[in-house]
Order: structure tokens, then C-alpha cells, then sequence
């Protein structure tokens, strides 16, 4: 911890942009991107652009705009156009979300499986050992995420357990080609490895868990969503956090690379995660790495940082960062990052009750949210969790983050 104090912010494109290609879109563009075929939208917006309300991507090094550049946009008529879009019907406008499927005795062994494998201290043993946040945290968020859809726990309890019969596994050494996730009556293979890069003792396959929620998909859903507790692989790669498959209504997300425990190993810096990571500093520190010198803050950089929403914001997460080794804020870190990845993989199939709505309307009402109180002060979510007591607001930007627009206690 650095102990920074984010004093100058840096709300347009980095100095590294011009060099990986980058070029902001004008005002008029990003209005004009937001506008629906049917009608355009009249937005009373300054003509000036409030970057402290709405700031540019930064284009670090290793971003992905860094790497592709000229990517094709997509503006909201070409999201509204896409025929791959799956339209909520009055049969079918549930969202489930399936509790971590639970490990039953014969595989006894798959607990050992969830923990990484890192050096640590005796006090940081307890919270490798902690489990991921329960499944009604996810359906509250999703609940207050995609507003207007009903949000239920999949009734069907899934079970991991041996895919060989009869066989006793409870003091299984190796690793067994295959388990079973259990779904009722019947089960589903899947495939086991060790990870090639060691973190964890085993890694299930991804795309056979994804046969298996295509197998339970409710009748009436709109899309379905598994939690899963252990590492994953797809194909050829070392891991994968998850996919959604659109066109089959079914995502899967694991929780066990999102730990905050594996942070110090990654390297992340929690002091300076979204918003913080709007620091000149932080950014100035990355640049360097592609030799490009730190520059004077403008005039204008100077009266931005001062006050404003990002303002605001920043001096919120610099709160949180504070605390980031409380184990109530890592328990709240972890589900946060969880949060922002099912509301993502959800959107591949993208309810219209709040995407249909003008960007200067996505104001949601105020509304409760249960979810712990300090779930993205600092953190890279959607949205600013808060406690029981506490009511948020939030809007959606061109760029495709969620910013604060009023929090009050």
C-alpha cells in the first residue's frame, strides 16, 4: 500500500493512446451512437463533454484497445438489430441461478480442489478456506440489476459426485479422469485435468458443465446461470472464468480465480482498481513501462480532479481501499467481481427493460439492495453495492461502465 492520495485524475485517453492507435470519439459521435432507429433521442446533455461524469478509456499498456484498436463499434441501432438476441416472452422471463453444486462424500477429495495453492500466512488459511458468496447475494444484484425480470434460485439441486460406480474415491492420490455433476435422476461427465500453471490441484472442463446446464434448462427460462466453485478449462487454454452461449440461453461462471486471496500473486493493485485507476499517477507509472516520460497535469486536469461525480467517486473507493484487508471487504471484493461477470454473461441474451431506455433515462428508481456495504467502493463493478440501510441510484454510459449517480444513507 502506497498510501497514494489520487490528487490529479486522469480522465481522457492516456498518453500511450496516440501510440496504440487510439482515437476518442468526438461528442456528437458517442451521441449519435446512442440514438434509437425508431426515434432519435433528444439528450440534454452540455454540448461541452463531461468527462468527470462520463471519462474516456484510459488505453493502457496490455489493455484490449490497445491491442485492437480499430475493432468494430457497436452502436445501440446495431445491438437492437441483432438477430441473435433472444426477446423475453411472456413463457419464457425467468432468470435461475444455480447454487455450487454440492460435493457429495464419495468425492470428498473435490473440496481440496476449490482451495489455491499459494504460500501464505496462518492467518490468511481460514479465508482460502472460506467459502463463495452464498447464491442469494447473485439473485439480489441480478434482481436489482435487470430490473423488471423475475430472478429465482434454480429449484434442482446439483450434486458432484463419482462418474465411476461402485468405485470407493473418498481418499483419492490422483486425479480421476472424470466426475459427474448430478442433476436429479441423471448426471453429466466431466472431463478433469491439472492445471498447467499449478494454482489449483484440478480444473473441470468448461464445455462439458455447459452440456450439462443445456440438460437443465427450466422450461420457462429466459437464461440460466451455474456457479461453479472450481477452477475451469476450455480448449487449449491454461483457465476460463466462464461462457455464455447466447443461442442456448446458458452461462457458467466459477468463483475460484476471482478469490481476492490470488490478487498478491497476480499482482493486482487493489489501490488503484476502477475508479481509482483514473490516478494521473497510476496511469504515469504504466506509461513508463513503454518509455513514455510523466507530464505536467493541464489546467484543465487540475480543475476536473477537484470536484465532479469521478471526484466523488474516487474519494469513496479510496475508503474502501483502505480497508481492503478486512476480511468482511475481501468477502464483499469477491462477490463483487462475481457480480459484474453474471450480469455480463446475462447480457449476452439482453432483457430490453433497461437497455430499451435513453442513456440520459437510465437512472434506475431508488431501490433496497441486501449485498454487503462495500462491494465496489474501489471495486471493478457495475454498480455501487450498499448496505441494507442504504439506497443507490445508478446510470449507464456510452463506453459500456456503470457510474454512480447518487448514493445516500
Amino acid at each position: 500500500m502506497t498510501n497514494c492520495k489520487h490528487q490529479i485524475l486522469q480522465l481522457a485517453p492516456s498518453p500511450f493512446a496516440e501510440l496504440a492507435g487510439y482515437t476518442q470519439p468526438s461528442l456528437e459521435d458517442r451521441r449519435v451512437a446512442t440514438a434509437s432507429s425508431e426515434k432519435s433521442w433528444n439528450i440534454t446533455t452540455k454540448s461541452k463533454d463531461s468527462v468527470s461524469t462520463f471519462p474516456a478509456p484510459l488505453v493502457l499498456p496490455f489493455d484490449d484497445l490497445n491491442y485492437d484498436p480499430d475493432y468494430e463499434t457497436q452502436d445501440f441501432t446495431k445491438w437492437q438489430r441483432l438477430h441473435t438476441r433472444n426477446k423475453v416472452t411472456a413463457s419464457k422471463q425467468t432468470i435461475y441461478i444455480a447454487r455450487v453444486p454440492e460435493v457429495t462424500g464419495n468425492v470428498k477429495y473435490m473440496h481440496d480442489w476449490t482451495k489455491p495453492i499459494l504460500e501464505i500466512d496462518d492467518d490468511d488459511d481460514l479465508y482460502i478456506s472460506a467459502r463463495s458468496p452464498p447464491v442469494e447475494d447473485f439473485i439480489d444484484y441480478i434482481s436489482a440489476f435487470y430490473h423488471g425480470m423475475h430472478v429465482k434460485q434454480l429449484p434442482l439441486e446439483l450434486k458432484w459426485t463419482s462418474w465411476y460406480a461402485g468405485r470407493k474415491s473418498l481418499l483419492q492420490r490422483s486425479i480421476p479422469k472424470y466426475v459427474a455433476l448430478q442433476h436429479g435422476k441423471e448426471t453429466t461427465r466431466i472431463r478433469t485435468r491439472v492445471p498447467p500453471d499449478g494454482i489449483f490441484r484440478a480444473q473441470l472442463n468448461l464445455n462439458d458443465i455447459l452440456d450439462g446446464a443445456m440438460r437443465i434448462l427450466p422450461g420457462d427460462a429466459h437464461a440460466i446461470c451455474l456457479l461453479i466453485d472450481h477452477d475451469m478449462w476450455e480448449e487449449d487454454d491454461d483457465f476460463c472464468c466462464g461462457r455464455a452461449y447466447g443461442g442456448s440461453r446458458v452461462s457458467v461462471v466459477q468463483t475460484a480465480r476471482y478469490n481476492p486471496t490470488l490478487d498478491a500473486k497476480e499482482g493486482i493493485d487493489r489501490e488503484h482498481m476502477w475508479p481509482l485507476s483514473h490516478c494521473k499517477d497510476f496511469v504515469d507509472r504504466i506509461c513508463l513501462t513503454e518509455d513514455l516520460a510523466p507530464r505536467k497535469p493541464t489546467q484543465r486536469q487540475i480543475r476536473e480532479s477537484r470536484s465532479g461525480p469521478m471526484r466523488r467517486a474516487v474519494d469513496a473507493a479510496s475508503i474502501w481501499a483502505r480497508a481492503a484487508g478486512d476480511r468482511e471487504n475481501e468477502g464483499a471484493l469477491w462477490f463483487s467481481r462475481l457480480a459484474r461477470t453474471l450480469a455480463t454473461y446475462l447480457a449476452v441474451y439482453p432483457p430490453p427493460t433497461i437497455n430499451a431506455l435513453p442513456v440520459t433515462k437510465l437512472l434506475l428508481p431508488p431501490a433496497r439492495c441486501k449485498t454487503p456495504s462495500a462491494i465496489s467502493l474501489g471495486a471493478p463493478v457495475l454498480f455501487i453495492g450498499t448496505a441494507l440501510s442504504t439506497r443507490f441510484s445508478i446510470a449507464f454510459n456510452t463506453s459500456g461502465f456503470f457510474v454512480v449517480i447518487g448514493v445516500s444513507i
